[in-house]
Formats: structure tokens, sequence, C-alpha cells
């Protein structure tokens, strides 16, 4: 399967979405809101992800991991 991107339309709004493969498991990945998203910054981000898969890493994993950090780390600030 060639990863790709697409376009989902739903009655609820439209949305840009990647499929992939990692560990022979076949995965989407949500890439944005058509409205906020252009497609030029929709493909950056299918680019992004071809690149973490190229070094073996889980797009979708990864996103978590940075989110949840973020989320850690704005919780322990200091102000």
């Amino acid at each position: 399967m060639v990863e790709g991107m697409y376009l989902l339309v739903k009655p609820t709004g439209r949305y840009w979405r990647m499929d992939y493969r990692f560990a022979s498991k076949r995965k989407t990945m949500a890439l944005g809101v058509y409205s906020t998203v252009s497609l030029k910054r929709a493909r950056e981000r299918r680019e992004e992800a071809r690149r973490l898969l190229a070094e073996r890493i889980d797009p979708g994993e990864h996103r978590k991991v940075n989110k949840a950090m973020a989320a850690s780390i704005a919780t322990n600030s200091f102000e």
C-alpha cells in the first residue's frame, strides 16, 4: 500500500487524512481540518510523517508523545 494523503468528506466536515503502514499494520493519521489547513500545509505534514516512517518511527505515536510532553511542560511551568 502506498502511503497516501486524501480528503475525507463527511456531513460534519472535510478532513485531511494519511494512510500508512507501520509494523505491518494499516494506520490512519489526521493531518488537519480542510478549512483551517491548506493543501500546502497538509502536504508538508505528510512529508514530515514520511520522514519519520523512513527512520522507522510511527508518526502517530510520535505525535502523541510530543503532545503529552507539551501538556506536561505547560502543566509544570511556574509563572
